[in-house]
């Protein structure tokens, strides 16, 4: 009888790498834009953007001065008091609070952001999100293109291309890229396979300096 189990971790066993293809331009696939993929577009630049970084920073910084001030209030009405005044605990206490908000206070305004973002982008899922969209890859830049018409902007015009969980990002500004999902490819090592290739491009065009703007709109 046989001693093997047959429910045994299979953690013994090493998982082969994912060996993407080398790829070259022209590569293009087609896919259909989802809320889920604009909503971790949506996470990932509000973490890592320095503009909404900034705004963080500010609204943290400004709760923070407040909380100061209600502990220099504290501090002043224990020093002119020889007596307890009620209002030195008032100020002390509303100082802790006031602190512990602005702690908490960057979490609370990506929430609330995120929310608002979900609750406006929804009511488009029927006409922005209800297009297939074909991205492609191509020697000279990156295309976008729908039933609407179609984007194009040469590869050296392009801020940043990269890759979070699950996306390829390929960014027309700042802080707004197309977002191609891995869901569109046959499998994973396809979906690395054509990430790599768009890093590629964009890297081979940023030798020299970013000039002004190439973006053609039809």
């Amino acid at each position: 009888m046989s001693t093997d189990n047959p429910y045994a971790s299979p953690s013994g066993e090493r998982t082969a790498p994912i060996i993407a293809p080398h790829l070259e331009p022209p590569q293009s696939v087609s896919f259909q834009p989802s809320l889920q993929d604009q909503m971790e577009v949506f996470d990932h630049i509000a973490r890592v953007h320095e503009t909404w970084r900034q705004y963080f920073r500010h609204r943290q910084k400004t709760t923070f001065a407040v909380a100061a001030g209600a502990a220099g209030v504290s501090i002043v009405i224990a020093i002119a008091d020889t007596v307890w005044n009620p209002f030195c605990g008032v100020a002390a206490l509303g100082a802790v609070a006031i602190g512990i908000a602005a702690l908490w206070l960057p979490a609370h305004l990506m929430r609330r952001h995120r929310e608002k973002y979900r609750v406006q982008l929804a009511p488009l899922s029927d006409t922005y999100l209800s297009f297939v969209l074909t991205t492609a890859l191509l020697p000279e830049g990156f295309q976008a293109s729908d039933e609407r018409g179609h984007s194009f902007r040469k590869w050296k015009f392009v801020p940043k291309v990269e890759k979070i969980e699950g996306l390829l990002l390929v960014y027309f500004e700042d802080a707004s890229p197309y977002a191609i999902p891995e869901r569109a490819f046959f499998n994973e090592a396809a979906f690395e396979g054509y990430a790599a290739l768009a890093k590629r491009l964009w890297s081979a065009a940023h030798i020299e300096p970013v000039g002004e703007s190439g973006e053609l709109n039809v």
